[in-house]
This record gives structure tokens, C-alpha cells and sequence, in this order.
């Protein structure tokens, strides 16, 4: 399998525990009293959590991109060419 499907498998358990836990959650602040309005100011707050979630993850992404990117301008040319991926066959 390839890399980038590595989290594939985890999507739908991921959805299916996050629809559960706002259920859960719901239900709860009903339970404690808080009126049928309630379940509402849970669902935002856990839409704001999942932002959060989004934000970071695309900071890290950007961050690790920039480093690998950065890297791959240090490394050592192919094949003596002067460019990084042209042999010195490829020449032009």
C-alpha cells in the first residue's frame, strides 16, 4: 500500500467515534439540565476543537514540507550535472 493511503483505514472509525462522542456528549448536557438548546453549544464546541485539530495539522504539514524542501535543495546533484535530478546525460 502506498504511503499516502497509510490513513485511509482510520477515516471512517475516526468519523464514526466523532459522531458517537457528539451524541454522547448531547445527551449528556441534556441530562445535567441545560435545556434542549444545549447539544447545540457542544456541537460548536467541538467544531471549534476540530479547527484547532485542522490548523495544527496543516502548521505541521507546511513546516515539515519547507524542511524536506530545504533538504532536497542540500543534498548532493545527480550524476555531477550541476542540477539536482538531470543526469549528466540529460544534459542540455
Amino acid at each position: 500500500m502506498p504511503r499516502r493511503l497509510w490513513g485511509l483505514p482510520s477515516t471512517t472509525p475516526s468519523l464514526n467515534i466523532a459522531n458517537a462522542l457528539g451524541a454522547w456528549l448531547g445527551g449528556l448536557v441534556i441530562a445535567a439540565g441545560f435545556g434542549y438548546t444545549a447539544p447545540s453549544w457542544v456541537g460548536v464546541g467541538l467544531s471549534l476543537a476540530g479547527l484547532l485539530v485542522l490548523a495544527s495539522s496543516v502548521l505541521l504539514h507546511r513546516r515539515t514540507a519547507s524542511s524536506r524542501a530545504s533538504a532536497t535543495l542540500s543534498s548532493p546533484t545527480h550524476a555531477g550535472s550541476g542540477r539536482p535530478g538531470q543526469s549528466s546525460r540529460n544534459r542540455s
